[in-house]
């Protein structure tokens, strides 16, 4: 069990950047930016059949927040609250053989905020929408680990794994990105919030062989061979 927390108070600032072309204006406002993360885990494990089933545990609670003063009028506020959990199995099947099976999770969805920012009186304005940032997946890993014989070790895994890397917004289809530049500073026009769209599901599969052997008393040998292999490939990037 544990607690882990960054407050904003106590975080050193960087200073804004001035614009080397204008006077009076700034390329960064970061000394008005604002991050916060608090962390808390709980782990547990133990026998299940004693000598023979073994059960381990973790969950992980995750809270960030991160707020953000562009240049291009506006702000954005950015959280994310998605655990990371796992569980491990480990069956003793006898003295010779073993059987471990993993799952985790390390999906998680940021959202953020965008707000319309009046830099000269400091005020927070309008709502313009909410967009929604897709990260990571669950895994599953199998692994069998026996003795063959006083001098042979094979160990055989198999495995899963799922990666979103998806960003959209409620706003895509009706509000592409643009930008007007005509007075050398890019400021953002229209109604959109979300500047990179699109979506990628990755899903693959993982196969490892590795075999141990002695060769007398004074040497060892040891190889493997591992396979991975798409097996759902989704992407679109319409940025």
């Amino acid at each position: 069990m544990g607690y882990t927390t960054t407050p904003e108070v106590l975080r050193s600032y960087n200073p804004d950047i001035p614009d080397p072309t204008q006077d009076g204006e700034f390329v960064s406002f970061e000394s008005a930016d604002k991050t916060f993360s608090t962390q808390y885990f709980l782990s547990a494990g133990g026998p299940v059949v004693p000598n023979r089933i073994y059960v381990h545990a973790i969950y992980q609670g995750r809270d960030y927040q991160t707020d953000d003063f562009t240049e291009s009028d506006r702000f954005n506020r950015s959280t994310s609250a998605d655990p990371f959990w796992g569980g491990k199995l480990d069956w003793i099947i006898n003295y010779f053989h073993r059987l471990e099976l993993t799952v985790f999770s390390d999906e998680r969805t940021s959202v953020t905020s965008s707000y319309n920012w009046d830099r000269l009186n400091g005020e927070i304005g309008m709502h313009r929408g909410d967009n929604f940032s897709n990260r990571g997946g669950k895994n599953f890993i199998g692994n069998y680990i026996g003795t063959i014989g006083r001098n042979f070790i094979l160990s055989l895994l198999s495995g899963r794994n799922q990666y979103d890397r998806t960003n959209y917004s409620a706003l895509d289809d009706l509000c592409p990105a643009a930008y007007d530049s005509r007075d050398e500073q890019p400021r953002p026009i229209g109604c959109w919030t979300n500047l990179s769209t699109g979506s990628s599901l990755d899903t693959r599969e993982l196969y490892r062989v590795d075999i141990e052997f002695n060769l007398g008393y004074r040497h060892r040998v040891r190889f493997g061979l591992d396979h991975t292999r798409p097996i759902l490939l989704k992407t679109q990037d319409d940025t």
